[in-house]
Parts: structure tokens; sequence; C-alpha cells
């Protein structure tokens, strides 16, 4: 489960450890019979450290509560953008939990991140609709640094509204550009600071 592994690396990382690498996230996921590893930018793993704070039966309900919560902000926003009000809710959201060949319930059964993301994709679409661009273009920022494939929304309203959307489509791309290119330097800081806190 994805879960287990956001919760180790959190966990580990308040302990004065560094998440990346393997090592350390294998031995702490050995208990669970999971062998994964952590692979999103710092700026995600931070955003993560709530979950190090609880022991993992009340850090798993939290989790499980906050997956449960974007799946109802996902089919919410969803059927508002793209389905008439005639929509029945529970065709809506069957629609929504088991086309695109599994990938949302794959990612609710896994626990997966993604599963946000959806929801914070939704809300951007649901504004994009509304023709409220710069909230669209933040949700896509947010997510395309968590998960670089999704940059290619930032796209989309150049092709809907025409050329005049191109200078906030590189404005926003350098923003994700350069949060990803600064991946490496953050987690070289990471490193820095659990190996001396281990020293210490």
């Amino acid at each position: 489960w994805d879960f287990h592994v956001y919760w180790c690396s959190a966990n580990k990382f308040l302990s004065g450890l560094n998440p990346y690498g393997g090592k350390i996230i294998k031995e702490c996921l050995s208990q669970f019979n999971f062998d994964l590893y952590f692979s999103y930018p710092p700026i995600v793993l931070k955003s993560l450290l709530f979950l190090g704070y609880f022991e993992i039966t009340y850090a798993k309900f939290i989790w499980i509560l906050i997956i449960f919560l974007s799946l109802i902000a996902i089919i919410n926003y969803s059927r508002k953008t793209f389905f008439d009000k005639e929509t029945t809710l529970f065709l809506y959201a069957l629609i929504i939990i088991f086309s695109f060949g599994g990938l949302v319930w794959g990612a609710i059964m896994a626990g997966n991140i993604s599963i946000i993301l959806y929801f914070i994709l939704s809300y951007g679409l649901f504004k994009l609709s509304k023709k409220q661009l710069i909230p669209y273009y933040f949700s896509i920022t947010i997510i395309s640094i968590v998960k670089f494939p999704f940059l290619i929304f930032l796209s989309l309203p150049t092709f809907l509204y025409g050329l005049k959307e191109i200078k906030r489509l590189i404005i926003f791309f350098f923003l994700v550009f350069f949060q990803d290119f600064f991946y490496f330097f953050e987690n070289n800081i990471v490193q820095v600071i659990t190996t001396q806190n281990m020293s210490s």
C-alpha cells in the first residue's frame, strides 16, 4: 500500500534520517512486506510530514479520510464540469471510479497520492469551465510539481482561447521546471541535514 511509503518516509525524516536512497525505507517497509521507495520531490515529503507524528494506525485512518474526501470532491467537481444535473450521482460515481482503465480504482485501493492530485485537477478543470484561468493554472502547477506528466494540462487554455494564453503558459511552466530542476539540490540539503543529525 502506497500509504506505508508515505508514513515511513515522514516518520524516518522526523527521526533525523534521510528517506531517499531506498535502504532506510526498505527497512521500515519490511515489517509490512513491501519493497518500495519514496520518489517524490522534497516539497512533497514536507507536505506529508504530518503523517509521521502519528502511530501508523491513526495515520492510516487520517489518510483514508483524506482519500475519501478527495474522491467525493472529484465526483462533485467533475459532475459540475462534464455532466448535467439530471445525471444521477451514484451512476456518475461508478463512471469515475471504474473508468480510465481502472486508474482511479487502483489509486484508491493503493491509497496513492494520485487521488489527491485528481481532486486538484478536477477543481482546476471546473474553474477552467468557468473561465477562471488563474486558479486553473495554479492547480495544474501544484500537481505537476508532484507528477511531471500533468504538465501537459497547462497547454489546454492555449488550445481553448488562443495564443494570448501563451505568456501565462510559459510563466507557470517555468514555475514547475525550476521546482523540478532544484529537486536534486533540495535532496542534497535533506541529505546534509540528516547526516548532521545523525552525527550529533
